[in-house]
């Protein structure tokens, strides 16, 4: 019998900006995907993190959230997940042939 592929779908999205403007989509973006994760056919968890729910303004604010969030999942899984993947519905921008993510 083959063992079930453990995942863990981190999907975060930012609609709430400060000094750009605001988005439209990336929170149910975030909350979508991570059903998708939930209802897919291998063992896998899905948890959105998104700034509707979760302060997310600024770098301490993401970084509590974050691990508020994912700390307990991982603690309880580490042992059976295989991968983890991280989905993220934010600004970006590309310069010089780099590709960033802009969460503030």
């Amino acid at each position: 019998q083959q063992k079930q592929l453990q995942v863990l779908g981190c999907c975060i999205g930012i609609d709430d900006y400060e000094t750009l403007p605001k988005l439209k989509h990336c929170c149910s973006d975030a909350k979508e995907m991570a059903a998708r994760f939930c209802s897919a056919e291998h063992a896998s968890r899905g948890v959105s993190i998104t700034d509707d729910k979760y302060p997310l303004k600024d770098s301490i604010e993401m970084d509590d959230s974050l691990e508020q969030q994912l700390k307990p999942l991982l603690e309880q899984h580490i042992s059976t997940l295989r991968v983890v993947v991280v989905y993220v519905a934010c600004h970006g921008l590309q310069l010089g042939g780099q590709v960033y993510l802009v969460w503030i």
